[in-house]
């Protein structure tokens, strides 16, 4: 089931409009007379004593359709299903990616999300919404099927790596961010502040636990000492991760002799099976 999206953002603009389309005096009453949704539903949401509703957004789309309230066309969202098990594991879920000292002021900033409001769930006192459910999916993808199903998949099983396929986050194409963010996954299993400790130790201290958080929580590109250690604990994967492919050629490094031994070998692998392939004339009958 789809609906349209909703969020701080999209409040703030329905509020503009509202300011400009009623006057002050008599605001509430004239937007129940010409929607026949309640003034104190229109008060209350004005006031911001709660966010937009699906009622009042199809309401002013459908009557003031020239209001760009969604910049880029009406966006809708799939629903997902809420559950105590869904709320349970997106617990633990912000316990891998945020840090217990200021976790709830990181929350409401990566989400427009109040911190109230994420303590509040975080604490049992009530189960998960959309907002909060639609706001992880989109900021951390490849988690989306665990929290929905509380599974990685039946791929995952037959999968050779230590965490499940990588999931973009914006489009079809894997950004160097996603790849890396993948890569560290793949590597290192632990709980949000012990991660971006571990990986600041990892560095020898030259980049910081808050710049390995930033870049995992997608605030922050990443740099080059961040790609070239990554790498460094898992080669096998660092075509990939900087250019996204793998190629057929294998890595040569052209400073180190045996990875330049390793190179010969493989081009005079390479030049026995082309020669295995051609056809036997004159020309290489002898060589």
């Amino acid at each position: 089931m789809k609906q349209l999206l909703i969020d701080s953002e999209i409040s703030e603009r329905l509020r503009g409009f509202i300011s400009q389309r009623f006057q002050a005096r008599g605001r509430f009453s004239a937007l129940e007379s010409v929607s026949g949704i309640s003034a104190s539903k229109w008060k209350n949401f004005f006031y911001k004593s709660q966010e937009a509703t699906q009622e009042l957004l199809l309401f002013w789309l459908e009557n003031f359709p020239d209001d760009s309230i969604y910049q880029n066309g009406n966006q809708y969202i799939n629903l997902l299903p809420l559950s105590k098990e869904v709320s349970s594991r997106l617990r633990e879920l912000i316990d891998e990616r945020f840090q217990a000292r200021g976790r709830f002021s990181s929350l409401e900033l990566a989400s427009g999300i109040g911190a109230s409001k994420w303590k509040n769930f975080y604490y049992g006192k009530q189960e998960a919404t959309q907002a909060l459910l639609q706001f992880w999916c989109q900021k951390f993808p490849e988690s989306e099927n665990w929290l929905v199903n509380g599974t990685w998949g039946a791929e995952f099983d037959r999968y050779p790596f230590n965490y499940p396929a990588p999931i973009t986050s914006k489009s079809d194409v894997l950004s160097l961010a996603d790849r890396l963010i993948w890569g560290i996954n793949e590597w290192v299993n632990i709980q949000a502040a012990d991660l971006y400790k571990y990986l600041s130790r990892s560095s020898n201290g030259e980049i910081t636990a808050a710049e390995w958080e930033k870049v995992i929580h997608r605030d922050a590109e990443p740099t080059i000492q961040m790609i070239e250690l990554v790498c460094k604990f898992r080669p096998y994967f660092t075509e990939w991760i900087i250019t996204g492919a793998t190629g057929a050629f294998p890595q040569a490094d052209p400073t180190d002799s045996r990875s330049i031994e390793r190179w010969n070998d493989y081009r005079e692998m390479r030049f026995m099976t082309v020669k295995k392939r051609l056809p036997i004339t004159d020309d290489n009958k002898s060589s």
